[in-house]
């Protein structure tokens, strides 16, 4: 979209023998001007004059031009940029000349001028606000929480927010996701770390004990390595509801449209890791300076050692958004770690339904699970490319961790330092601006369900301003956590965008499929046991 500045308006004066006057740098015009009396104009010359050769266009009939200095002259392209003030104009027998009578003036008098035109102000062509994503219309669960509103105020998420996926891993050559992966800077910036080589050289660049912790870490069974690649699809979806690539012409979009996704994987490919693996990743997360932590994850007994994981991010202002669990329980009285850790920055997410109304198998709690977001039959990316439909408080869990990135993203747009702590002023935004659940399920959790935009519209326009009534119907701040699982409902029949006929991409709905790679082989894998051992974190199946 083009926005036209003030009109470019040159004056010649009849003269002998002169050049274009040259003002002192005090003397020299403003770009576009000041007021409405400076303009800019545009002359191209003829192109097969060399431009060692060139010289002014008004020099070429030795007249002089009063009111103009040219302030830019092209090395490949033949053009010149004069600057002209209006006010200096004594053309005989012309009043108020136009940028049309003006350029032909110049033209007459230099032949080798082929064109000459008035200056424009452009401005950025912003992205979409309804995502060219072609699913992006079966994906009902982005504008119940009214991200599009805040995309459409030009916030689609920022690079420099980073959220950290506590996960199975993440599909890193998913077509919908790399561009929004989070890359370690001190292992990008090594010696012999190349673009070609994934940034891989073997060597722990960082020094963290991790040799090639490009994308993150990898912490299953006790194991130390870089090769975060998801085997099982949970933490792929999680990190697509997250930040899938929005307007990139394929796919879905996620809550941010660009994002910095961070990966930490501690659970195997059948959806099963342990508490000190999990710990491993908070660890991790902060040490390299992550802003959000996304846990779609539970089942575990309380853990001291967790909750003391917990506590450093809880001093670091790191938000820690866990899923509340899919056994229908009451979490006041049944805990469910980790959502049920009671410190300053966790957040317990329940899942809701397409009609704003809590799921049936999801946990509550009105004292325990903070708020709801929409977490049934929610489509987004699944392992080599696919896109699966899934349901479970784990899919709940990313739509709040994306909202909260994006409002730290408008918070350092206004003038905020996102470093220094914001977790529990985003949580209080977070949760006094919820939609209502329907009059007979209020009671069943501390606030309602998710609503981004007016939480955005409460983050404040400086440091120094005073807090934004925020929007929203429904709330009261406050609170503390509750966990997560994970219930798988059938994939899609959309078909893969790079790797066709390598995931089936239809099941029937009473399956519970998740498809993995293993050793370049797909496998169908069977749902996280039903003998939950308290030790270990896990992902529970169950139909919605």
């Amino acid at each position: 979209m083009r926005v036209h500045c003030a009109l470019a308006i040159f004056a010649l004066l009849i003269g002998t023998g002169h050049s274009i006057p040259q003002h002192r740098p005090e003397e020299r015009l403003p770009v576009h001007g000041a007021s409405p009396n400076n303009y800019r104009v545009l002359v191209h010359r003829n192109e097969s004059v060399n431009p060692l050769q060139r010289v002014s266009a008004t020099e070429g009939s030795g007249r002089q031009v009063a009111g103009l200095q040219r302030s830019f002259s092209a090395q490949f392209t033949p053009l010149e940029v004069y600057d002209v003030n209006h006010l200096d104009f004594s053309v005989p027998g012309i009043l108020n000349p136009t940028p049309d009578m003006l350029c032909d003036q110049i033209q007459s008098e230099n032949p080798d001028v082929t064109h000459c035109e008035q200056d424009f102000r452009v401005t950025i062509d912003t992205p979409s606000a309804t995502p060219n994503d072609p699913d992006w219309p079966q994906q009902y669960d982005m504008p119940l929480v009214d991200v599009e509103k805040i995309w459409a105020q030009g916030n689609f998420g920022s690079s420099t927010v980073i959220v950290c996926v506590i996960d199975t891993g993440t599909d890193l050559l998913h077509p919908d996701i790399r561009a929004n992966l989070w890359i370690n800077p001190q292992e990008k910036a090594a010696k012999g770390a190349t673009f070609t080589d994934n940034w891989q050289n073997g060597v722990d660049d960082d020094g963290n004990g991790i040799i090639d912790d490009i994308y993150g870490a990898d912490f299953v069974d006790g194991s130390t390595d870089g090769n975060c690649q998801d085997q099982n699809g949970h933490g792929t979806f999680v990190a697509g509801v997250i930040g899938a690539v929005g307007n990139n012409g394929i796919g879905v979009s996620g809550m941010q449209q660009v994002a910095s996704i961070m990966t930490c994987r501690f659970m195997d490919a059948s959806g099963n890791g342990w508490t000190s693996d999990a710990i491993r990743c908070v660890e991790y997360c902060i040490a390299k300076g992550a802003h959000v932590m996304s846990n779609s994850w539970g089942g575990v007994e309380y853990s001291a050692s967790l909750q003391a994981a917990v506590n450093q991010a809880t001093q670091r202002g790191v938000l820690f958004v866990a899923s509340a669990g899919n056994d229908g329980d009451d979490t006041d009285t049944t805990k469910h770690y980790p959502s049920s850790l009671p410190d300053a920055v966790v957040l317990a997410v329940a899942a809701s339904n397409s009609a704003n109304s809590l799921w049936k198998f999801s946990n509550y709690g009105a004292t325990t699970v903070d708020l709801a977001a929409p977490g049934v039959q929610v489509l987004n990316l699944g392992l080599g490319g696919v896109y699966i439909t899934l349901t479970g408080t784990s899919m709940a869990t990313p739509h709040v961790s994306g909202c909260a990135a994006l409002l730290l993203a408008q918070y350092q747009k206004n003038g905020f330092n996102i470093s220094s702590g914001l977790a529990p002023q985003v949580k209080k935004l977070l949760l006094s601006t919820t939609t209502a659940l329907p009059a007979a399920q209020s009671n069943l959790l501390m606030n309602g369900i998710l609503n981004c935009y007016a939480a955005w519209q409460g983050v404040p326009s400086s440091p120094g301003a005073a807090p934004k009534p925020p929007g929203g119907s429904t709330s009261a701040s406050g609170g503390s956590g509750s966990i997560e699982s994970f219930n798988p409902s059938a994939p899609t029949t959309h078909p893969p965008n790079t790797v066709p006929g390598t995931v089936p991409t239809s099941q029937p709905q009473d399956t519970l499929p998740i498809f993995v790679t293993i050793d370049g082989t797909v496998q169908n894998i069977s749902a996280a046991p039903s003998d939950k051992p308290h030790d270990k974190a896990y992902i529970s199946g169950a139909d919605a």
